[in-house]
């Protein structure tokens, strides 16, 4: 696992990032975000989806250059990619870069590179016996097995990381199931992975593209 986080990594606190925009109210969101914003009920996921946008917008800035309020952020409709986050510039001029979203146990994290990819979040946790045999392959949950006691809960949450964040760069979100998705076996992507170093419960994993699948 790695000690630090990639630099184009951005996480944040979710509850920071939420008591910045109410205290500063800043021109982080464009229009027809904040009228989304507006419209999300329940505070969890008004926190978590404020947080999830403006990692992502500090994720593109900094690839990009471009100013907060200049950049929009849609859910793809397309067959590829349905459901993931797409980068746009004046809600007009869609980017060709890739964009991944990820939030758990309090906070936000996101990645924007020109290549695929997919970032999940997860706190520590161990699996029930019937999930880890919804999620995971006989050959996978036999490695998980040999794992020493002490370490097999952080071991089976960053496989789950893993899978997630496979599953964010295959396209296709949660379309195919887990069980079915071996991420280690596909020579295309490559994976990061670690424990973030302001909370070590937290595990983060990242799938890209490697330089030789790439067209």
């Amino acid at each position: 696992m790695s000690d630090s986080l990639p630099e184009d990594l951005v996480t944040l606190s979710v509850d920071d990032v939420v008591r910045d925009f109410f205290a500063r109210q800043p021109r982080w969101l464009a229009p027809e975000e904040e009228t989304l914003r507006r419209s999300l009920g329940l505070k969890k996921r008004h926190d978590e989806w404020l947080a999830g946008r403006i990692a992502a917008k500090r994720a593109a800035q900094m690839f990009t250059g471009l100013p907060f309020r200049s950049l929009v952020i849609r859910r793809s409709v397309l067959e590829n990619n349905r459901g993931q986050p797409e980068l746009f510039v004046d809600g007009h001029t869609r980017l060709p870069g890739h964009l991944s979203i990820s939030h758990a146990a309090g906070y936000a994290a996101a990645s924007y590179t020109m290549g695929r990819v997919g970032v999940d979040l997860e706190r520590i946790f161990f699996p029930e016996a019937s999930l880890l045999e919804t999620a995971f392959s006989v050959e996978e949950r036999a490695r998980l097995s040999s794992v020493p006691d002490e370490r097999r809960a952080a071991a089976s949450t960053l496989a789950w990381c893993q899978k997630e964040a496979y599953a964010k760069w295959l396209g296709r979100g949660f379309a195919l199931p887990l069980v079915s998705l071996e991420p280690a076996l596909d020579p295309r992507v490559s994976f990061e992975q670690g424990a973030l170093p302001f909370a070590p419960e937290v595990l983060w994993a990242r799938a890209t593209e490697r330089e030789s699948s790439s067209p």
